[in-house]
Protein backbone atom coordinates (compact mmCIF):
# COMPACT_ATOMS: atom_id res chain seq x y z
CA UNK A 1 0.00 0.00 0.00
CA UNK A 2 1.56 3.19 -0.95
CA UNK A 3 2.03 5.66 1.70
CA UNK A 4 -0.07 8.85 2.34
CA UNK A 5 1.25 12.18 0.69
CA UNK A 6 2.14 14.37 3.56
CA UNK A 7 0.60 17.52 1.51
CA UNK A 8 -3.09 18.63 2.26
CA UNK A 9 -5.54 20.52 0.56
CA UNK A 10 -5.22 22.71 3.42
CA UNK A 11 -1.31 22.96 2.63
CA UNK A 12 -1.87 24.05 -1.22
CA UNK A 13 -4.37 26.75 0.48
CA UNK A 14 -1.51 27.69 2.36
CA UNK A 15 0.82 28.04 -0.17
CA UNK A 16 -1.21 29.84 -2.62
CA UNK A 17 -1.53 32.67 -0.15
CA UNK A 18 2.04 32.92 0.79
CA UNK A 19 2.81 33.30 -2.80
CA UNK A 20 -0.10 35.79 -3.30
CA UNK A 21 1.68 37.62 0.11
CA UNK A 22 5.27 37.27 -1.15
CA UNK A 23 4.44 38.33 -4.73
CA UNK A 24 2.89 41.96 -3.06
CA UNK A 25 5.86 42.31 -0.65
CA UNK A 26 7.58 45.60 -2.10
CA UNK A 27 10.72 44.40 -0.96
CA UNK A 28 11.42 41.43 -2.71
CA UNK A 29 9.90 42.64 -6.36
CA UNK A 30 10.86 46.55 -6.01
CA UNK A 31 12.36 48.06 -8.76
CA UNK A 32 14.48 51.36 -9.44
CA UNK A 33 12.85 54.02 -11.43
CA UNK A 34 15.14 54.37 -14.75
CA UNK A 35 15.96 57.74 -15.42
CA UNK A 36 14.19 59.12 -18.41
CA UNK A 37 16.16 59.90 -22.07
CA UNK A 38 15.42 62.99 -23.93
CA UNK A 39 16.76 64.56 -27.36
CA UNK A 40 16.27 67.31 -28.96
CA UNK A 41 15.36 68.04 -32.63
CA UNK A 42 15.19 71.04 -34.25
CA UNK A 43 12.97 71.45 -37.46
CA UNK A 44 13.90 74.82 -38.43
CA UNK A 45 14.84 74.91 -42.56
CA UNK A 46 17.83 75.36 -42.85
CA UNK A 47 19.00 73.46 -39.44
CA UNK A 48 21.51 75.92 -38.30
CA UNK A 49 20.44 76.71 -34.70
CA UNK A 50 23.23 74.63 -32.77
CA UNK A 51 23.67 77.21 -30.06
CA UNK A 52 19.91 77.12 -29.21
CA UNK A 53 19.64 73.22 -29.51
CA UNK A 54 22.61 73.08 -26.72
CA UNK A 55 20.91 75.63 -24.48
CA UNK A 56 17.08 74.15 -24.65
CA UNK A 57 19.24 70.70 -24.13
CA UNK A 58 21.33 72.00 -20.92
CA UNK A 59 17.43 73.80 -19.50
CA UNK A 60 15.29 70.42 -19.91
CA UNK A 61 18.23 68.52 -17.92
CA UNK A 62 18.03 71.79 -15.38
CA UNK A 63 14.33 71.63 -15.10
CA UNK A 64 13.51 67.82 -15.19
CA UNK A 65 15.69 66.30 -12.28
CA UNK A 66 16.17 62.51 -13.77
CA UNK A 67 16.13 63.37 -17.66
CA UNK A 68 18.94 62.95 -19.48
CA UNK A 69 19.83 63.56 -22.68
CA UNK A 70 20.41 61.14 -25.01
CA UNK A 71 24.31 59.81 -25.73
CA UNK A 72 24.93 58.77 -29.03
CA UNK A 73 26.56 61.51 -30.49
CA UNK A 74 25.87 60.93 -33.95
CA UNK A 75 21.92 60.57 -33.80
CA UNK A 76 22.49 63.92 -31.40
CA UNK A 77 24.19 65.61 -34.31
CA UNK A 78 21.78 64.77 -37.15
CA UNK A 79 18.72 65.87 -34.90
CA UNK A 80 20.47 68.81 -34.78
CA UNK A 81 21.65 69.66 -38.02
CA UNK A 82 19.88 67.29 -40.25
CA UNK A 83 23.50 66.34 -41.24
CA UNK A 84 24.52 62.12 -41.50
CA UNK A 85 27.85 60.93 -39.89
CA UNK A 86 30.46 62.07 -42.70
CA UNK A 87 29.26 65.54 -42.83
CA UNK A 88 28.85 66.02 -39.22
CA UNK A 89 32.28 65.02 -38.38
CA UNK A 90 33.60 66.92 -41.70
CA UNK A 91 31.62 70.27 -40.44
CA UNK A 92 33.43 69.73 -36.79
CA UNK A 93 36.70 69.62 -38.26
CA UNK A 94 36.06 72.41 -39.89
CA UNK A 95 34.88 74.64 -36.74
CA UNK A 96 37.92 72.76 -34.88
CA UNK A 97 40.32 74.33 -37.55
CA UNK A 98 38.28 77.53 -36.83
CA UNK A 99 38.79 77.49 -33.00
CA UNK A 100 42.59 76.36 -33.46
CA UNK A 101 43.31 79.66 -35.98
CA UNK A 102 41.29 81.68 -33.31
CA UNK A 103 43.56 80.54 -30.51
CA UNK A 104 40.97 78.53 -28.33
CA UNK A 105 42.86 74.87 -27.77
CA UNK A 106 40.61 74.06 -25.38
CA UNK A 107 37.07 74.12 -28.19
CA UNK A 108 39.32 73.05 -30.50
CA UNK A 109 40.40 69.56 -28.89
CA UNK A 110 36.68 69.20 -27.47
CA UNK A 111 35.14 69.86 -31.04
CA UNK A 112 38.26 67.06 -32.79
CA UNK A 113 37.13 64.64 -29.77
CA UNK A 114 33.54 64.25 -31.27
CA UNK A 115 34.66 64.34 -34.53
CA UNK A 116 37.00 61.54 -33.90
CA UNK A 117 33.75 59.60 -31.48
CA UNK A 118 31.30 60.08 -34.48
CA UNK A 119 34.08 59.18 -37.39
CA UNK A 120 34.53 55.67 -34.91
CA UNK A 121 31.35 54.90 -34.81
CA UNK A 122 29.36 55.41 -38.29
CA UNK A 123 31.79 56.82 -40.93
CA UNK A 124 32.87 53.65 -43.28
CA UNK A 125 36.44 52.45 -42.94
CA UNK A 126 37.46 53.62 -45.90
CA UNK A 127 36.18 56.83 -46.08
CA UNK A 128 37.64 57.88 -42.19
CA UNK A 129 41.43 58.31 -42.58
CA UNK A 130 42.17 61.02 -43.85
CA UNK A 131 39.57 62.57 -41.36
CA UNK A 132 41.07 61.30 -38.04
CA UNK A 133 44.55 62.23 -39.42
CA UNK A 134 43.24 65.63 -39.36
CA UNK A 135 41.79 65.21 -35.83
CA UNK A 136 45.04 63.62 -34.35
CA UNK A 137 47.24 65.86 -35.72
CA UNK A 138 45.04 68.83 -34.54
CA UNK A 139 44.92 66.89 -30.82
CA UNK A 140 48.43 66.79 -31.23
CA UNK A 141 49.49 70.37 -31.76
CA UNK A 142 47.04 71.71 -29.14
CA UNK A 143 47.39 69.39 -26.68
CA UNK A 144 51.48 70.24 -27.11
CA UNK A 145 50.37 73.93 -26.53
CA UNK A 146 48.10 73.22 -23.50
CA UNK A 147 51.19 71.25 -22.14
CA UNK A 148 49.26 68.15 -21.21
CA UNK A 149 51.69 65.67 -22.24
CA UNK A 150 49.41 62.29 -21.69
CA UNK A 151 46.75 63.51 -23.96
CA UNK A 152 49.08 64.38 -26.22
CA UNK A 153 51.16 61.05 -26.37
CA UNK A 154 47.66 59.27 -26.77
CA UNK A 155 47.12 61.47 -29.51
CA UNK A 156 50.52 60.80 -30.85
CA UNK A 157 50.18 57.28 -30.33
CA UNK A 158 46.84 57.17 -32.91
CA UNK A 159 48.14 59.26 -35.15
CA UNK A 160 51.69 57.19 -35.96
CA UNK A 161 49.43 54.29 -36.13
CA UNK A 162 47.33 55.72 -38.86
CA UNK A 163 50.23 57.28 -40.88
CA UNK A 164 54.33 56.74 -41.46
CA UNK A 165 54.95 59.93 -42.46
CA UNK A 166 54.02 63.25 -41.25
CA UNK A 167 51.27 65.40 -41.98
CA UNK A 168 51.81 67.99 -44.22
CA UNK A 169 50.53 70.88 -41.47
CA UNK A 170 52.87 69.40 -38.68
CA UNK A 171 55.76 71.00 -37.93
CA UNK A 172 58.73 68.21 -38.65
CA UNK A 173 60.44 68.85 -35.28
CA UNK A 174 56.65 68.09 -33.30
CA UNK A 175 56.54 65.07 -35.22
CA UNK A 176 60.14 63.86 -34.80
CA UNK A 177 59.76 64.60 -30.98
CA UNK A 178 56.45 63.23 -29.79
CA UNK A 179 54.85 60.80 -32.75
CA UNK A 180 57.79 59.33 -34.95
CA UNK A 181 58.74 57.06 -32.04
CA UNK A 182 55.14 56.41 -30.56
CA UNK A 183 54.34 52.52 -31.09
CA UNK A 184 52.09 49.54 -28.90
CA UNK A 185 55.15 47.67 -27.78
CA UNK A 186 55.39 43.93 -28.64
CA UNK A 187 52.18 42.27 -29.51
CA UNK A 188 52.30 39.36 -27.00
CA UNK A 189 48.74 38.69 -25.66
CA UNK A 190 46.73 36.61 -27.44
CA UNK A 191 43.24 37.75 -28.98
CA UNK A 192 40.34 36.11 -30.60
CA UNK A 193 37.95 38.49 -33.04
CA UNK A 194 34.57 37.11 -34.18
CA UNK A 195 31.67 38.26 -35.72
CA UNK A 196 27.97 37.96 -36.34
CA UNK A 197 27.87 37.50 -39.14
CA UNK A 198 30.88 35.94 -40.04
CA UNK A 199 33.73 37.00 -42.38
CA UNK A 200 33.29 40.77 -41.92
CA UNK A 201 36.86 42.46 -42.47
CA UNK A 202 38.49 43.47 -39.35
CA UNK A 203 41.01 46.92 -38.48
CA UNK A 204 42.83 47.20 -35.46
CA UNK A 205 44.62 50.77 -34.67
CA UNK A 206 43.70 50.88 -38.30
CA UNK A 207 45.34 48.14 -40.20
CA UNK A 208 43.80 45.57 -41.31
CA UNK A 209 44.76 42.09 -39.71
CA UNK A 210 41.71 39.73 -42.07
CA UNK A 211 38.53 38.78 -41.65
CA UNK A 212 36.28 37.22 -38.79
CA UNK A 213 36.83 34.85 -37.27
CA UNK A 214 40.12 35.44 -36.33
CA UNK A 215 42.92 34.73 -34.01
CA UNK A 216 46.18 36.52 -33.69
CA UNK A 217 48.60 38.66 -31.17
CA UNK A 218 48.30 41.88 -29.94
CA UNK A 219 50.66 44.60 -27.24
CA UNK A 220 48.86 45.21 -23.81
CA UNK A 221 47.28 48.45 -23.71
CA UNK A 222 43.79 50.17 -25.34
CA UNK A 223 42.89 49.05 -28.92
CA UNK A 224 40.42 50.30 -31.69
CA UNK A 225 38.92 47.58 -33.00
CA UNK A 226 36.61 47.79 -36.13
CA UNK A 227 34.68 45.53 -37.80
CA UNK A 228 32.82 45.88 -41.13
CA UNK A 229 30.68 43.93 -43.97
CA UNK A 230 29.22 44.41 -47.46
CA UNK A 231 25.62 45.69 -46.48
CA UNK A 232 26.04 46.18 -43.00
CA UNK A 233 26.76 49.25 -40.41
CA UNK A 234 30.52 49.73 -39.17
CA UNK A 235 30.60 48.53 -35.67
CA UNK A 236 33.42 49.69 -33.23
CA UNK A 237 34.73 48.97 -29.97
CA UNK A 238 37.57 50.44 -28.21
CA UNK A 239 39.12 47.26 -26.43
CA UNK A 240 41.80 47.45 -23.27
CA UNK A 241 44.07 44.59 -23.39
CA UNK A 242 45.73 43.34 -20.15
CA UNK A 243 48.03 40.31 -19.66
CA UNK A 244 45.28 36.99 -20.25
CA UNK A 245 44.23 36.47 -23.77
CA UNK A 246 41.33 38.45 -24.92
CA UNK A 247 38.26 37.64 -27.11
CA UNK A 248 35.73 40.04 -28.41
CA UNK A 249 32.83 39.44 -30.36
CA UNK A 250 30.69 41.60 -32.98
CA UNK A 251 26.55 41.80 -34.02
CA UNK A 252 26.68 43.61 -36.77
CA UNK A 253 23.50 45.45 -38.01
CA UNK A 254 22.08 45.26 -41.27
CA UNK A 255 21.99 48.66 -43.41
CA UNK A 256 18.54 48.73 -43.78
CA UNK A 257 17.89 48.64 -40.11
CA UNK A 258 19.92 51.17 -39.46
CA UNK A 259 18.83 53.30 -37.30
CA UNK A 260 20.61 56.93 -38.22
CA UNK A 261 19.29 56.39 -41.94
CA UNK A 262 15.63 55.46 -40.43
CA UNK A 263 15.96 58.80 -38.27
CA UNK A 264 17.00 61.29 -41.32
CA UNK A 265 13.92 59.78 -43.44
CA UNK A 266 11.79 60.39 -40.55
CA UNK A 267 13.51 63.85 -39.84
CA UNK A 268 13.11 64.69 -43.62
CA UNK A 269 9.77 64.11 -43.16
CA UNK A 270 8.85 66.40 -40.72
CA UNK A 271 10.53 69.62 -41.73
CA UNK A 272 8.46 69.24 -45.01
CA UNK A 273 5.19 69.78 -42.83
CA UNK A 274 3.67 70.44 -39.41
CA UNK A 275 5.55 68.14 -36.96
CA UNK A 276 2.25 68.48 -34.52
CA UNK A 277 0.04 66.53 -37.13
CA UNK A 278 2.18 63.30 -37.75
CA UNK A 279 2.46 62.12 -34.27
CA UNK A 280 3.41 58.88 -36.24
CA UNK A 281 6.64 60.34 -37.54
CA UNK A 282 7.50 62.08 -34.26
CA UNK A 283 6.95 58.19 -32.34
CA UNK A 284 9.04 56.72 -35.33
CA UNK A 285 11.32 59.42 -34.70
CA UNK A 286 11.83 58.74 -30.86
CA UNK A 287 11.82 54.93 -31.45
CA UNK A 288 14.83 55.43 -33.53
CA UNK A 289 16.73 58.15 -31.34
CA UNK A 290 15.54 55.72 -28.15
CA UNK A 291 14.42 57.89 -26.46
CA UNK A 292 11.21 58.69 -23.85
CA UNK A 293 10.60 62.53 -24.68
CA UNK A 294 11.35 64.15 -27.74
CA UNK A 295 11.70 68.08 -27.31
CA UNK A 296 10.84 69.59 -31.24
CA UNK A 297 12.02 73.13 -31.91
CA UNK A 298 11.77 75.32 -34.50
CA UNK A 299 13.56 78.47 -35.22
CA UNK A 300 11.88 81.43 -37.24
CA UNK A 301 11.88 85.41 -37.57
CA UNK A 302 13.60 85.69 -33.95
CA UNK A 303 11.95 83.16 -32.01
CA UNK A 304 12.08 79.17 -30.87
CA UNK A 305 8.61 77.40 -30.44
CA UNK A 306 9.29 74.43 -28.02
CA UNK A 307 6.73 71.40 -27.83
CA UNK A 308 7.44 68.09 -26.48
CA UNK A 309 6.45 64.64 -27.89
CA UNK A 310 5.69 61.97 -25.05
CA UNK A 311 6.63 59.02 -26.74
CA UNK A 312 5.33 56.34 -24.10
CA UNK A 313 1.55 58.24 -24.91
CA UNK A 314 2.29 59.22 -28.66
CA UNK A 315 1.15 63.00 -28.11
CA UNK A 316 2.16 66.27 -28.62
CA UNK A 317 2.12 68.68 -25.15
CA UNK A 318 -0.87 70.60 -24.81
CA UNK A 319 1.25 73.92 -25.04
CA UNK A 320 3.81 75.16 -27.04
CA UNK A 321 6.60 77.46 -25.76
CA UNK A 322 7.02 80.65 -27.50
CA UNK A 323 9.93 83.15 -26.78
CA UNK A 324 12.64 85.34 -27.83
CA UNK A 325 16.57 84.08 -27.46
CA UNK A 326 19.91 85.34 -27.98
CA UNK A 327 21.37 84.43 -31.35
CA UNK A 328 25.23 85.00 -29.61
CA UNK A 329 24.20 81.91 -27.49
CA UNK A 330 21.29 80.50 -27.56
CA UNK A 331 19.58 81.43 -24.59
CA UNK A 332 15.93 80.62 -24.57
CA UNK A 333 14.30 83.36 -22.25
CA UNK A 334 11.20 81.14 -21.65
CA UNK A 335 13.51 78.49 -20.21
CA UNK A 336 16.44 80.56 -18.65
CA UNK A 337 14.66 82.53 -16.26
CA UNK A 338 12.47 79.54 -15.03
CA UNK A 339 14.07 78.55 -11.30
CA UNK A 340 15.70 75.12 -10.60
CA UNK A 341 12.83 73.07 -8.93
CA UNK A 342 13.58 72.48 -5.43
CA UNK A 343 15.94 75.74 -5.46
CA UNK A 344 15.35 78.90 -4.02
CA UNK A 345 14.23 81.15 -6.11
CA UNK A 346 14.40 85.35 -5.71
CA UNK A 347 11.63 87.72 -7.04
CA UNK A 348 12.55 90.95 -8.17
CA UNK A 349 10.83 94.45 -6.38
CA UNK A 350 8.49 94.38 -9.91
CA UNK A 351 7.15 91.06 -9.06
CA UNK A 352 6.55 91.88 -5.17
CA UNK A 353 4.73 94.94 -6.14
CA UNK A 354 0.90 94.81 -5.18
CA UNK A 355 -1.24 95.20 -8.44
CA UNK A 356 -3.34 98.59 -8.90
CA UNK A 357 -1.20 100.03 -6.31
CA UNK A 358 1.50 101.83 -8.46
CA UNK A 359 4.01 101.65 -5.62
CA UNK A 360 6.76 99.29 -5.70
CA UNK A 361 8.23 97.03 -3.02
CA UNK A 362 12.33 97.75 -2.22
CA UNK A 363 12.21 94.03 -0.35
CA UNK A 364 13.58 90.65 -2.14
CA UNK A 365 12.18 87.93 -0.93
CA UNK A 366 13.27 84.11 -1.28
CA UNK A 367 10.91 81.24 -1.61
CA UNK A 368 11.57 77.99 -2.82
CA UNK A 369 9.99 76.86 -6.30
CA UNK A 370 7.42 74.17 -5.86
CA UNK A 371 5.51 72.52 -8.70
CA UNK A 372 6.52 71.57 -12.35
CA UNK A 373 8.76 73.76 -13.55
CA UNK A 374 8.02 72.60 -17.39
CA UNK A 375 4.00 72.62 -17.13
CA UNK A 376 3.60 72.95 -21.12
CA UNK A 377 5.63 68.90 -21.40
CA UNK A 378 2.38 67.32 -20.13
CA UNK A 379 1.11 65.57 -23.13
CA UNK A 380 -2.41 66.02 -24.83
CA UNK A 381 -4.86 63.78 -23.74
CA UNK A 382 -5.28 60.93 -26.29
CA UNK A 383 -7.41 57.56 -25.85
CA UNK A 384 -6.89 55.51 -22.55
CA UNK A 385 -3.57 56.57 -20.85
CA UNK A 386 -0.99 53.84 -19.54
CA UNK A 387 1.66 55.23 -17.12
CA UNK A 388 4.13 53.07 -16.06
CA UNK A 389 3.87 51.37 -12.62
CA UNK A 390 6.51 52.04 -10.53
CA UNK A 391 6.82 50.06 -7.39
CA UNK A 392 8.10 52.26 -4.11
CA UNK A 393 11.54 51.60 -2.68
CA UNK A 394 12.05 48.46 -0.33
CA UNK A 395 10.55 49.21 2.88
CA UNK A 396 12.07 46.79 5.76
CA UNK A 397 9.11 45.11 6.59
CA UNK A 398 8.79 43.54 3.80
CA UNK A 399 11.69 41.36 4.79
CA UNK A 400 10.05 40.12 8.23
CA UNK A 401 7.11 39.47 6.30
CA UNK A 402 8.58 37.49 4.02
CA UNK A 403 10.39 35.41 6.95
CA UNK A 404 7.64 34.77 8.99
CA UNK A 405 5.15 33.68 6.02
CA UNK A 406 7.82 31.20 4.90
CA UNK A 407 8.57 29.97 8.48
CA UNK A 408 4.84 29.15 9.58
CA UNK A 409 4.06 27.45 6.22
CA UNK A 410 7.26 25.23 6.84
CA UNK A 411 6.13 24.17 10.51
CA UNK A 412 2.22 23.90 9.44
CA UNK A 413 3.16 21.44 6.89
CA UNK A 414 5.72 19.56 9.09
CA UNK A 415 3.65 19.33 11.94
CA UNK A 416 -0.05 18.67 10.70
CA UNK A 417 1.72 15.57 9.06
CA UNK A 418 -0.22 12.53 9.53
CA UNK A 419 1.93 10.49 11.70
CA UNK A 420 1.08 6.59 9.95
CA UNK A 421 3.85 4.08 9.78
CA UNK A 422 5.54 3.55 6.69
CA UNK A 423 6.13 -0.23 7.52
CA UNK A 424 4.81 -2.94 8.21
CA UNK A 425 5.76 -5.23 10.91
CA UNK A 426 4.68 -9.17 10.03
CA UNK A 427 5.43 -11.68 12.87
CA UNK A 428 5.35 -15.29 11.20
CA UNK A 429 6.07 -18.88 12.54
CA UNK A 430 6.78 -21.24 9.95
CA UNK A 431 6.97 -25.59 11.26
CA UNK A 432 8.29 -28.12 9.19
CA UNK A 433 5.92 -30.96 8.19
CA UNK A 434 5.61 -34.27 9.32
CA UNK A 435 6.95 -37.22 7.72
Amino acid sequence: MPAASPFRPAHCRLGFLAVLTLGHAPAIFAQTPEDSRFAVADLSVPADNERVVLSVESDIARLRPGAKPIDDLAMKRLLMTGEGPSSAAARLLKEAEERKTAGECAAAVERAGQAEIIILSSVPMDEERDMLRSAYTLMVLCEDQRGRNVERATAALRLRSLVALAPADMPAEVWDKHVAGATFGAATIEIQIDSDPPNAQISVDFHGVGVTPRTFHIAPGSHYIEVQKEGYRKAFRQLTVGSTPARTVFRLVERTHDRLDQARAALSVLRKSDAAAKPQALARLAQFARVDTLVVLTVDSGRVRINFFDAERGAVSGETIDSAFDPATGRVTALADRPTPGTTSRRTPAQLAPKNSGQVSTTISASPTTGDALPEARSQQVGPQYRRRVKPPTPWWSWALAGVVGASMLSYIYFDQPHQKDTLALHAHWSPPAR
